[in-house]
C-alpha cells in the first residue's frame, strides 16, 4: 500500500516566535479534518522552537530549518517539500478555527477548485475584542471583475496553480501576499476558485504600535510598496481608488521615515489623481510632529 497523500499542505513560516507557534500549530493538530500535513519552516532563528516542537512529534509535522531568507522564500521553500495535493499558509501568530479543514474539503467535494477563500478575523491580543473581516478585495484585471483574499490562511490553492503563478515574490517582506493574489488569480478562471462566507482564521495583533512605525520597518514597506507599484502599474491604472490607496500609505511612510524626496514623489502623484488627497497630505507635512505622536500612539493594523 503506497503512502497516503495528504489532502492539504500547511506551511509555516517561523522567526523568533515561541510566544505564539504553539497556538498555531495546537490549531492545526485540533483540526476536526486529518487530512494534513504541517510544514514549519525556521527561518534561522537559533532559539528554542526544537524543544518547543518536540511535544507534538509526529509523522506528518515536518520542520525545515534554513538561513534567514525572509517569509517569502520560506513559504516557497515549505511549498517546493509539500506532498499535498493543495497548499495553505499561515503565520506563526494566527491560528485556525477547528473546522477551517472541514469547510474548505466539503466546498471541495461540490465541484472541485484551483483555489478557495474564507473571512478572517482580527483578534486583539489584550482585550480580546473581535474585528471580522468579511470581505474580499476586488480588482479589475484586464477587463475583467475578479475577487479574492490575499490574507495568509484564508485561502486555500492548488500546488499546480500555486506553481504557474510563481509561488511567493521573495524580493517583498510587505504586500507579498496581495501580490500573489493578483498572479493567482491572473493564472486561473473565475469558475475555478470558490468563496466560503466563514470566518475561519484568526490574526493575533500581537505587535507593539512604536515597533510597526520605527524608521526601518517603515522604510522597507516604503521600498517594498515602491517595487509592487511598478510591478503591478498596468493593474493599478484600471483600480485607480487601490492605487491611491498605495500611495497614501507611501506617505505616511515616507513622513515617518524622513524621506522627503520620495514624500514629494509620492506628493506629486496623488495630487494627480486627486486634490483633496493632495492638499489632505501636503497638511501632512506641516503637522508632522503631532502625526507621529498620533502613529505611536494608534498604529497601523496589520
Amino acid at each position: 500500500m503506497g503512502i497516503k497523500v495528504p489532502f492539504v499542505s500547511i506551511i509555516i513560516p517561523y522567526y523568533k516566535n515561541t510566544g505564539t507557534i504553539s497556538r498555531a500549530v495546537e490549531s492545526v493538530l485540533n483540526q476536526n479534518d486529518l487530512d494534513w500535513e504541517l510544514i514549519i519552516v525556521d527561518d534561522g532563528s537559533n532559539d528554542e522552537l526544537e524543544s518547543i516542537l518536540e511535544q507534538y512529534r509526529r509523522d506528518n509535522l515536518i520542520l525545515i530549518q534554513k538561513n534567514n531568507t525572509g517569509p517569502s522564500d520560506s513559504r516557497n521553500i515549505g511549498a517546493s517539500a509539500a506532498s499535498g495535493d493543495y497548499l495553505a499558509f499561515l503565520d506563526s501568530d494566527d491560528w485556525f478555527d477547528s473546522n477551517w479543514l472541514a469547510q474548505f474539503k466539503q466546498e471541495y467535494q461540490k465541484k472541485g477548485f484551483d483555489i478557495a477563500y474564507c473571512f478572517g478575523a482580527l483578534i486583539d491580543e489584550n482585550t480580546k475584542e473581535r474585528d471580522d473581516w468579511k470581505k474580499f478585495v476586488e480588482l479589475t484585471i484586464n477587463g475583467n471583475r475578479v475577487k479574492f483574499n490575499n490574507l495568509v490562511g484564508t485561502f486555500l490553492v492548488s500546488k499546480t496553480l500555486f506553481a504557474k503563478a510563481g509561488g511567493f515574490d521573495p524580493a517583498l517582506r510587505y504586500s507579498e501576499n496581495m501580490d500573489l493574489g493578483i498572479r493567482m488569480v491572473q493564472n486561473t478562471t473565475k469558475d475555478k476558485g470558490r468563496y466560503l462566507d466563514q470566518v475561519l482564521v484568526f490574526f493575533g495583533n500581537t505587535m507593539d504600535p512604536v515597533k510597526r512605525n520605527k524608521k526601518y520597518t517603515r522604510s522597507l514597506l516604503l521600498k517594498d510598496l515602491d517595487y509592487f507599484q511598478q510591478k503591478h502599474l498596468q493593474i493599478l491604472k484600471e483600480n485607480q481608488s487601490f492605487l491611491r490607496a498605495i500611495i497614501r500609505r507611501q506617505l505616511v511612510s515616507a513622513t515617518v521615515c524622513g524621506n522627503w524626496k520620495k514624500y514629494l514623489s509620492k506628493l506629486k502623484e496623488i495630487y494627480a489623481f486627486s486634490t483633496k488627497d493632495g492638499v489632505k497630505y501636503t497638511l501632512l507635512l506641516f503637522v508632522l510632529p503631532i502625526n507621529r505622536l498620533r502613529l505611536r500612539a494608534v498604529g497601523f493594523r496589520k
